[in-house]
């Protein structure tokens, strides 16, 4: 396959935006991203393979917001669907009037025939993944496929199968990115042609949030597991793990989400003295190491290092403008 990179940081200040924007416009269907607040610093990397009937792309950028307009689909016809996959970052989403906000690990079809609004948010870094999809492969609308997916009991195959091909290397035999890239659109024609999954939704719900409730309250014990909250809501564990697939939930996903999302506000709050180990023991996690490698993953910057940035912003903008990903050692 064939790869093209467009990385801001090659450019001057000056025009990085502009930058961007073409790199964007070439590698997708026309879009319109709009320029930041001025005086907000700015950097992006827009990654693009394409070949053997495949097209995805890898989109890093600072926060700012990029939608598709009716001059833009006038201007160039494009009425496929994309897969987009959050690896780091935040993504709210409007199209169809629906708002959506898309965190880490989550999944949603764009329909590039119509009108959408995304507002990245790219706190600690944003990388998601837009995966071209032929539209006339497929029955229904963009949000049918996209509820098909998230409810799908292979939800989780599909989303550990978009996250690895996250970490695609140029040094990937073509062979194995060939058979990455036909797991992904072999799931994705599985469940968009199968029968949804025979089970209660509401059910399912009312169960994802009792999750939610019991990790909210447990998460800091570093022996609090998925068996704890099944005796808990008093359900077989198959059953519960059943009940978060089909609202497109894995427990260990939640229950690391939460940890890290108490790590970084400790780190960021101005008045939280606690020390990084400390700060690493009191979230739930058993290892330093543990954390920290799951931290860098999570935010794209590790523990320390945000501290220091947060401490000193002039030595942060100069990390930024040599890791325009937000990625560090």
């Amino acid at each position: 396959m064939r790869r093209t990179v467009w990385n801001t940081a090659k450019v001057e200040p000056a025009w990085q935006f502009d930058y961007y924007r073409s790199g964007l416009c070439e590698s997708f269907a026309h879009l319109t991203p709009h320029k930041p607040t001025e005086g907000d610093r700015f950097s992006a990397t827009v990654e693009h393979w394409v070949g053997h009937g495949t097209e995805f792309t890898f989109l890093g950028t600072s926060s700012h917001r990029v939608s598709r307009s009716r001059g833009d689909i006038a201007k160039v016809g494009d009425d496929d669907f994309y897969l987009n996959f959050i690896q780091r970052g935040e993504m709210h989403l409007d199209q169809f009037d629906v708002r959506q906000l898309l965190r880490r690990g989550d999944f949603v079809v764009i329909d590039n025939a119509h009108t959408f609004d995304a507002q990245i948010k790219a706190d600690g870094g944003h990388r998601h993944l837009a995966f071209r999809m032929d539209r006339r492969k497929f029955s229904g609308g963009a949000m049918e496929l996209s509820c098909r997916l998230k409810s799908h009991p292979l939800a989780p195959a599909l989303r550990h199968t978009l996250a690895y091909l996250c970490h695609i290397d140029q040094n990937w035999d073509s062979d194995h990115l060939t058979s990455v890239i036909a797991a992904i659109e072999s799931l994705v024609s599985v469940i968009a042609s199968g029968e949804a999954p025979d089970a209660n939704p509401s059910r399912a719900h009312a169960t994802l949030h009792n999750v939610q409730r019991i990790i909210s309250a447990r998460f800091g014990d570093p022996e609090f597991s998925l068996d704890e909250v099944a005796d808990q809501l008093r359900m077989p564990r198959r059953s519960l793990q059943k009940h978060l697939q089909l609202c497109g939930y894995n427990f260990s996903a939640m229950l690391l989400e939460a940890r890290l999302a108490l790590a970084h506000l400790m780190l960021i709050r101005s008045d939280d003295n606690a020390c990084i180990e400390e700060i690493c023991f009191r979230c739930g996690f058993n290892e330093l190491s543990t954390f920290y490698r799951a931290f860098k993953s999570h935010f794209g910057i590790p523990p320390g290092a945000l501290r220091n940035r947060l401490a000193d912003p002039e030595a942060g903008s100069s990390e930024r403008a040599t890791n325009p990903d937000g990625s560090g050692d």
